[in-house]
């Protein structure tokens, strides 16, 4: 929620290196988030077995997808924005 937070903030004052700098720190997120998964994914295989351990991924992987679509529904994007403004 930060990181969408400090990009929001970031477009009134958006340079290219600001711009790397905010997609390099949505990778480095993205990275590990997945290690997590991977770590918990597992967890669960070894607790239970590799189907169960699947599901738990999926449902993960849908959720996270789902939460930032509709973070990003309601944040414009930088693109949106510089049209917005030019109108």
């Amino acid at each position: 929620m930060k990181l969408y937070e400090k990009t929001a903030l970031s477009y009134s004052k958006m340079t290219p290196e600001r711009a790397d700098s905010l997609a390099n720190q949505y990778f480095t997120n993205r990275m590990e988030q997945e290690k997590k998964l991977e770590t918990y994914y597992k967890k669960i295989k070894k607790a239970t077995n590799a189907t169960t351990a699947f599901q738990f991924y999926q449902a993960e992987v849908y959720l996270l997808t789902l939460v930032r679509a509709q973070i990003m529904q309601q944040i414009p994007t930088y693109g949106e924005l510089q049209t917005m403004t030019k109108k």
